[in-house]
């Protein structure tokens, strides 16, 4: 009875806290977490382990420390945040003894971690040793070990389902489950039953898999894990789907949908939430294919809408939640010295990072850069909590619901289409969403769709274009035709916004033709979407604010060495050596393009930051607060491990020649007040980043969009400094001068660096892509 155990244990965290009993606050906290992990409320179970395992510490650590760690790692796993569930998990075997019985459990937390990676065979071995250790292990109570090893057994089950080994997967199960009988052990029974079922859904076995989960389903709704119980109605919905019963397995997966976004509202973490939603795709998947196989069936009864607004709910929803309710939440719950903590966090993640980049450069040995590395992912963990504690005792209002398809119309002109993409296993979706309607069309899977998209990039992302020409074609035309023949009769002229998937994030629909024809752009205006919900609340947000006093800011050309000639004086060989190979290059042609641009605009209308100037404090000090359109020219370190330390590098030289902090990271730019219609990265790669399942591309468009700004125009790879140049400077007559919008305006400038014959190539032109508003 978990429920009776919540309640028992926040009676002893009472008791413990009149007392000042630390010892037994320490248990009480421990005791809530285990009790709502085991009702599958993983986000509250990592706060309340956090709170017991920093306790432990206080109080010497000990065993207490290693299983707190544990039991922390555990949920993390759970939550889909592997790289933290591995720093804990790591951390809590080297504290354990090594005979210690409860060593078995984390080396098994861990053999999960490499199962879910992919590494099945180490996981297998991860996994056995484990085993070894539940078997030998001494003073075990023969209950207590029996539990053990079924545990493992059942992930070491998976392990071999998921290396394709079925039959010695089934046996593991079959083993897993006696054992749980013989310690009446009923939860963890069904829940193995529950995995079996999966087992036998693989093997196309769906009348014996259905078996399994009805056999499951009461016991683990009487035990009310939610967690365990959303897989179990999502087995049953596939089983239902396999046997045509397509009623049944709406309302299953309905049912587990449910669930899951039940769970991720119990957490205010944003960077957890964030995670959990990405490891639960396989849910939304199997909804939408359900709904599609419904409209099949049954053409008018508004399926087709239905799994458009399904794929919807799994979009962006951590961006759309920051946009619309956690960014006021916590700019206006932070206090003094909640904001003194969070800038000296962002000080010790600067130095962090300084000092990881520092060793890399360096070719430190690996374990140095991994306990660096580790340092940061613990410093970005407590950065989320301090923002989670802040949305957590400062509610903000209820989290956003994504728009239905009616809505989506709503948001569309008569000269404007939405093409949003859904990735599956065995098929793809698009719909095509215009102000009167929604039609939709069958891709291939996702497999197919990402590995041509994969050499697409590869192709337009390469400056020499000349060796692979042909094959990097070929894939062009063949990603054209999957992407866009099915619907290429309802295109029109029309503008287009395109909502990707997966790997389709990183490719610029510009690019892209139809029947082998023209690119896209030559016809249509294109913009990228995060998804059609974050287009309202962008709009929402710029309606209620005021308008920008000025027209344009523009922060270029930092000065990034000692050696920099725009530096006064002498400088010494080895001083000019170690910029040369700590600093990056300097863009030069940023300089002449902020020139040409400010020439634009009025002078009372413009600000400018330039060289020496183009500074943290020119940026952060709130003097782009007031401007319509800031651009900024400089280089962009994508980290796609940790999005939290993508940074832009501004100028990290002064006029006298002293080194100062010149990079501005995501969590500061996301702190900045814009009232920007547009933001213009003209840097390295500034679209990239982190590509999470479900949020798109994790880079610098997040941090402006939270800043304020309606649309980013940014980078997909790094296109050479004079055609950058030349494109900007086109795209900015068309915009102040011609009055277009920024997506028109960008149409104009990629026709016509296309049309200059040493331009051509799509991968001057193509790189850049405005997200967000197109207006």
């Amino acid at each position: 009875d978990f429920e009776g155990a919540l309640a028992a244990y926040e009676q002893v965290l009472a008791r413990a806290d009149s007392l000042g009993d630390t010892v037994l606050k320490t248990q009480a906290l421990a005791g809530l977490g285990m009790a709502h992990r085991r009702l599958g409320d993983f986000h509250q179970a990592v706060s309340l382990y956090t709170g017991a395992l920093e306790l432990c510490r206080d109080s010497g650590g000990g065993p207490c420390e290693a299983q707190n760690l544990h039991n922390l790692g555990s949920c993390y796993t759970a939550l889909g945040a592997v790289a933290g569930a591995r720093d804990a998990l790591e951390e809590a075997l080297e504290l354990w003894p090594v005979d210690a019985f409860e060593r078995s459990g984390t080396r098994t937390a861990l053999a999960t971690l490499d199962d879910l990676e992919g590494n099945h065979d180490l996981a297998i071995e991860g996994y056995r040793e484990a085993l070894i250790l539940r078997r030998f292990s001494r003073g075990v109570e023969p209950r207590r070990r029996k539990k053990g090893l079924a545990a493992t057994l059942d992930r070491l089950a998976t392990a071999y389902k998921n290396a394709g080994r079925l039959e010695e997967a089934r046996r593991a199960y079959e083993r897993a489950l006696e054992l749980w009988e013989e310690s009446a052990s009923p939860s963890q029974y069904a829940l193995t039953r529950s995995n079996l079922g999966w087992l036998l859904l693989e093997s196309d076995e769906p009348a014996r898999a259905m078996e399994l989960f009805l056999g499951a389903k009461p016991v683990l709704e009487e035990a009310k894990n939610a967690h365990d119980l959303a897989f179990t109605s999502l087995g049953m919905a596939a089983a239902c789907l396999r046997q045509g019963e397509l009623q049944a397995a709406e309302a299953e997966a309905r049912k587990a949908v449910e669930i899951v976004e039940s769970l991720r509202s119990t957490s205010y973490s944003p960077l957890l939430r964030s995670s959990f939603l990405a490891t639960r795709e396989p849910f939304f998947e199997v909804y939408v294919e359900i709904l599609m196989r419904l409209h099949e069936a049954d053409p008018s009864a508004g399926f087709d809408r239905k799994a458009l607004e399904v794929g919807e709910r799994f979009r962006a929803r951590g961006l759309l939640e920051l946009l619309s309710v956690e960014r006021r939440t916590l700019r206006d719950a932070a206090d003094g010295p909640t904001q003194e903590l969070e800038a000296q966090l962002h000080r010790e993640m600067a130095a962090a990072d300084h000092r990881h980049l520092e060793l890399k450069r360096q070719a430190a040995p690996v374990a140095e850069i991994a306990r660096v590395e580790k340092e940061k992912r613990g410093l970005a963990l407590r950065y989320d909590r301090l923002r989670s504690d802040l949305l957590a005792n400062h509610p903000g209002g209820a989290l956003p619901d994504s728009l239905t398809p009616p809505e989506m119309m709503g948001l569309l002109g008569e000269d404007t289409l939405l093409l949003s993409y859904f990735l599956g296993t065995e098929r793809s979706f698009l719909w095509r969403v215009s102000s009167d309607g929604v039609e939709t069309y069958d891709l291939p899977g996702r497999a197919v769709v990402e590995e041509e998209a994969r050499k697409v990039y590869r192709y337009l992302s390469s400056s020499d274009q000349r060796g692979g020409q042909a094959e990097g074609r070929e894939a062009l035309e063949r990603l054209s035709r999957l992407l866009l023949d099915p619907v290429k009769a309802r295109l029109g002229r029309q503008r287009l916004l395109i909502v990707a998937g997966g790997f389709l994030h990183y490719i610029p629909f510009a690019a892209l033709s139809t029947a082998g024809g023209e690119p896209l752009v030559m016809e249509h205006e294109i913009v990228a979407l995060p998804s059609a919900s974050v287009l309202q609340v962008l709009r929402d947000r710029a309606s209620s604010r005021r308008p920008a006093a000025h027209r344009l800011a523009v922060v270029a050309d930092p000065v990034f060495r000692r050696d920099d000639p725009r530096l006064p004086g002498e400088t010494t060989r080895v001083e000019a050596e170690d910029a040369e190979a700590a600093s990056p290059a300097r863009l030069e042609r940023s300089g002449q393009e902020a020139r040409a641009i400010l020439s634009l605009a009025d002078a009372g209308d413009r600000f400018a930051a330039v060289g020496f100037d183009a500074t943290r404090e020119a940026v952060l000090g709130g003097k782009l607060a007031d401007f319509q359109v800031v651009h900024i020219a400089t280089h962009g370190v994508l980290n796609d491990e940790q999005p939290e330390y993508t940074h832009l590098v501004l100028s990290l030289v002064d006029r006298q020649g002293r080194t100062v902090e010149g990079r501005l990271y995501q969590h500061e730019i996301g702190g900045l007040e814009l009232s920007a219609d547009l933001v213009v990265l003209s840097a390295c790669n500034s679209a990239l980043g982190k590509n999470v399942r479900g949020e798109g591309l994790m880079g610098m468009t997040r941090g402006f969009m939270d800043a304020g700004a309606s649309s980013v125009l940014v980078s997909l790879w790094y296109v050479s400094e004079e055609a950058t140049a030349l494109l900007m400077e086109r795209f900015y007559a068309e915009l102040l001068l011609e009055g277009k919008t920024p997506s028109a305006a960008l149409q104009s400038a990629q026709t016509w660096l296309r049309s200059q014959p040493r331009w051509e190539a799509p991968f001057y032109w193509a790189g850049f892509i405005l997200q967000g508003e197109w207006r």
